[in-house]
Protein backbone atom coordinates (compact mmCIF):
# COMPACT_ATOMS: atom_id res chain seq x y z
CA UNK A 1 0.00 0.00 0.00
CA UNK A 2 2.86 2.21 0.77
CA UNK A 3 4.76 1.75 -2.77
CA UNK A 4 1.11 2.45 -4.22
CA UNK A 5 0.52 5.42 -2.50
CA UNK A 6 4.22 7.00 -3.10
CA UNK A 7 3.65 6.11 -6.68
CA UNK A 8 -0.16 7.85 -6.23
CA UNK A 9 1.75 11.08 -5.06
CA UNK A 10 4.49 11.07 -7.73
CA UNK A 11 1.88 10.90 -10.06
CA UNK A 12 -0.27 13.47 -9.00
CA UNK A 13 3.64 15.44 -9.19
CA UNK A 14 4.49 14.69 -12.16
CA UNK A 15 0.55 15.75 -13.28
CA UNK A 16 1.40 19.13 -11.34
CA UNK A 17 4.40 19.91 -13.40
CA UNK A 18 2.72 19.03 -16.78
CA UNK A 19 0.02 20.82 -15.68
CA UNK A 20 2.52 24.05 -14.94
CA UNK A 21 4.53 23.35 -17.88
CA UNK A 22 1.29 23.69 -20.13
CA UNK A 23 0.44 26.63 -18.49
CA UNK A 24 3.62 28.09 -19.34
CA UNK A 25 3.77 26.87 -22.66
CA UNK A 26 0.08 28.38 -23.29
CA UNK A 27 1.30 31.92 -21.45
CA UNK A 28 4.47 31.95 -24.19
CA UNK A 29 2.19 30.86 -27.33
CA UNK A 30 -0.19 33.92 -26.30
CA UNK A 31 2.52 36.42 -26.12
CA UNK A 32 3.87 35.34 -29.37
CA UNK A 33 0.22 35.96 -30.56
CA UNK A 34 0.15 39.42 -29.19
CA UNK A 35 3.61 39.78 -30.71
CA UNK A 36 2.54 39.14 -33.86
CA UNK A 37 -0.50 40.91 -33.65
CA UNK A 38 1.17 44.08 -32.79
CA UNK A 39 4.19 43.74 -35.29
CA UNK A 40 0.61 43.22 -37.94
CA UNK A 41 -0.75 46.16 -36.93
CA UNK A 42 3.06 48.23 -36.96
CA UNK A 43 3.20 47.16 -40.27
CA UNK A 44 -0.16 48.14 -41.25
CA UNK A 45 -1.61 44.21 -42.05
CA UNK A 46 -4.74 43.60 -41.11
CA UNK A 47 -5.55 39.96 -39.58
CA UNK A 48 -8.14 38.15 -41.85
CA UNK A 49 -9.32 36.03 -38.69
CA UNK A 50 -10.18 39.98 -36.94
CA UNK A 51 -11.65 41.43 -40.07
CA UNK A 52 -13.83 38.20 -40.97
CA UNK A 53 -14.87 38.55 -36.59
CA UNK A 54 -15.54 42.30 -37.08
CA UNK A 55 -17.34 41.98 -40.27
CA UNK A 56 -19.81 38.99 -38.34
CA UNK A 57 -20.09 41.53 -35.30
CA UNK A 58 -21.36 44.40 -37.56
CA UNK A 59 -23.62 41.98 -39.59
CA UNK A 60 -25.59 40.72 -36.23
CA UNK A 61 -25.26 43.76 -34.30
CA UNK A 62 -27.17 45.28 -37.63
CA UNK A 63 -29.87 42.69 -37.35
CA UNK A 64 -30.71 43.72 -33.66
CA UNK A 65 -34.14 45.11 -33.48
CA UNK A 66 -33.28 47.88 -30.71
CA UNK A 67 -35.53 50.40 -29.47
CA UNK A 68 -34.98 54.29 -30.27
CA UNK A 69 -34.13 56.19 -27.95
CA UNK A 70 -37.36 57.77 -25.68
CA UNK A 71 -37.54 60.83 -26.64
CA UNK A 72 -37.68 59.80 -30.40
CA UNK A 73 -40.72 57.58 -29.59
CA UNK A 74 -42.19 60.03 -27.88
CA UNK A 75 -42.00 62.48 -30.88
CA UNK A 76 -42.89 59.92 -32.96
CA UNK A 77 -45.87 59.09 -30.82
CA UNK A 78 -46.94 62.15 -30.73
CA UNK A 79 -47.48 63.34 -33.87
CA UNK A 80 -43.38 63.31 -35.48
CA UNK A 81 -41.09 66.41 -35.70
CA UNK A 82 -44.15 68.44 -37.47
CA UNK A 83 -45.98 68.68 -34.74
CA UNK A 84 -43.71 68.29 -31.48
CA UNK A 85 -41.31 71.29 -31.26
CA UNK A 86 -38.31 69.89 -29.53
CA UNK A 87 -35.93 72.07 -27.22
CA UNK A 88 -33.30 69.59 -26.37
CA UNK A 89 -30.39 70.80 -28.29
CA UNK A 90 -29.63 67.89 -30.25
CA UNK A 91 -28.24 67.98 -33.29
CA UNK A 92 -30.23 64.93 -34.25
CA UNK A 93 -33.08 62.26 -34.13
CA UNK A 94 -33.43 58.52 -35.02
CA UNK A 95 -36.40 58.47 -37.64
CA UNK A 96 -38.17 55.12 -38.51
CA UNK A 97 -38.34 54.09 -42.19
CA UNK A 98 -42.00 53.61 -43.72
CA UNK A 99 -41.96 49.95 -43.19
CA UNK A 100 -41.68 50.77 -39.58
CA UNK A 101 -38.65 48.30 -39.11
CA UNK A 102 -35.78 50.38 -39.26
CA UNK A 103 -34.65 53.54 -37.49
CA UNK A 104 -31.96 56.33 -39.28
CA UNK A 105 -30.43 59.10 -38.34
CA UNK A 106 -31.36 62.38 -39.21
CA UNK A 107 -29.71 65.81 -38.75
CA UNK A 108 -32.12 68.33 -37.29
CA UNK A 109 -30.73 71.40 -38.36
CA UNK A 110 -32.36 73.18 -41.59
CA UNK A 111 -30.54 72.91 -44.59
CA UNK A 112 -29.52 76.40 -45.95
Amino acid sequence: AAVGLSAKMAAEANLSQTGQAQAMAQAQLKSLEDQIENERRVAGQVDPVSELRKAQLLQDANALELPPAALDMLIAELGGVDAVAEMTGRKGRMVRSKDGRHWSYASRAKSE
